[in-house]
């Protein structure tokens, strides 16, 4: 037998449409592009260190989280004082991600997000004969303390500063012509310094997308579903209400809140099956298991049938207002009436439309 012959990682970055974050500290991350490194089977920790550096110096990546949307690092650059540190996210370059990430570019100037995105392509030889293509898109974000699913809000300053922030926000999304249908607190990170928050959102390739966590209806994403008084479009109302959403699920955070009634709350509001809900409310092809990390309607479809779990506008509406605004505080009572306001339009927009959801 011949000797066996390293697999040989190149890199080579193909990036030209990114515009360059304002942060300092993200301008001093470079990519190292004729780095590589041969092994029979380097992990990304490796690749990523061979294909970036801040300010010359090696940057080391130790792995945080693995998920549907690509791999989360943690990175650090040891040899500069202070110890500069990031998130980096890992995922895989496709047409629908760099949309997503050209379109998040809108949000540094509002100050609701702060990156630095790279397009990575890994040159990988195992012999004289084969060589295959990787590509990876690299988003370096600020660390930052935790999603906002684990704040609690420990006095009025803070929930005003959430107010703002989601705010700021939602007018950002708006101004830039943009949707963000999938809002809510685990895609938006906090950082508590000195008593004060700061708010930056996580899912930076979220938006424009067709995903959801809290839906308005079961039939906003039909073609038929109508623009409201204001001329917003279906998507554009699923992302004031999932902003309004997380608005009350973060407020009922607050330390003086019972958290059995944010679980209520949360339980009324949140689809359980996400996977029911695809292959029971989305029309005319079969359900694909295999596509179980699809979340948009183009991959996953069946006739309609009777589905339990789902609650109409409706119905959400009506279990809201079982749940007493005694036990509430000014700011989730007003965003409280805000969501069940914007679920009324809906189910009439949706009766309107005779888009039927079936309970």
């Amino acid at each position: 037998m011949g000797e066996r012959v390293p697999k040989v990682y190149h890199v080579a970055t193909t990036l030209n449409w990114f515009r360059d974050a304002q942060s300092e500290s993200f301008s001093e991350i470079t990519v190292i592009p004729t780095a590589h490194v041969s092994g029979e089977k380097p992990n990304f920790e490796q690749l990523l260190a061979i294909s970036f550096c801040f300010q010359g110096h090696p940057i080391t990546f130790t792995k945080r989280a693995r998920g549907g949307y690509g791999r989360v690092f943690n990175a650090t650059v040891p040899d500069i004082p202070g110890n500069p540190q990031f998130v980096v996210k890992l995922q895989k370059s496709t047409p629908k991600a760099v949309d997503g990430m050209k379109a998040a570019q809108n949000l540094k100037d509002c100050e609701v997000a702060k990156f630095k995105v790279f397009e990575v392509m890994y040159k990988v030889t195992n012999s004289a004969l084969e060589i295959r293509d990787k590509n990876y898109l690299v988003t370096f974000m600020e660390k930052l303390d935790a999603d906002c699913s684990q704040l609690v809000l420990e006095n009025d300053a803070d929930k005003q500063q959430f107010e703002d922030f989601s705010r700021r926000l939602l007018r950002c999304i708006s101004d830039n012509k943009m949707t963000f249908t999938d809002m809510k607190p685990e895609n938006i990170g906090y950082r508590r310094t000195h008593g004060n928050l700061q708010f930056r959102l996580l899912d930076l390739d979220g938006t424009d997308q067709f995903v959801f966590t809290y839906p308005m209806s079961a039939r906003w994403w039909d073609k038929r579903f109508p623009t409201n008084t204001a001329g917003e479009t279906a998507k554009q109302q699923q992302t004031s209400y999932a902003v309004a959403v997380t608005k009350l699920l973060v407020y009922t955070q607050s330390r003086e809140f019972d958290q059995t009634i944010r679980e209520k709350i949360h339980n009324v509001l949140k689809y359980k099956s996400f996977e029911k809900f695809l292959t029971r409310t989305i029309p005319n092809t079969a359900y694909d298991p295999s596509a179980k990390h699809k979340t948009t309607p183009e991959y996953v479809e069946v006739p309609v049938g009777e589905n339990p779990e789902f609650l109409t506008p409706e119905e959400r509406i009506k279990r809201l207002r079982f749940i007493g605004y005694s036990i509430f505080d000014e700011y989730a009572k007003r965003v409280k009436g805000m969501v069940i306001t914007l679920l009324g339009t809906a189910e009439s927009l949706r009766r309107r439309a005779n888009l039927h959801d079936y309970i």
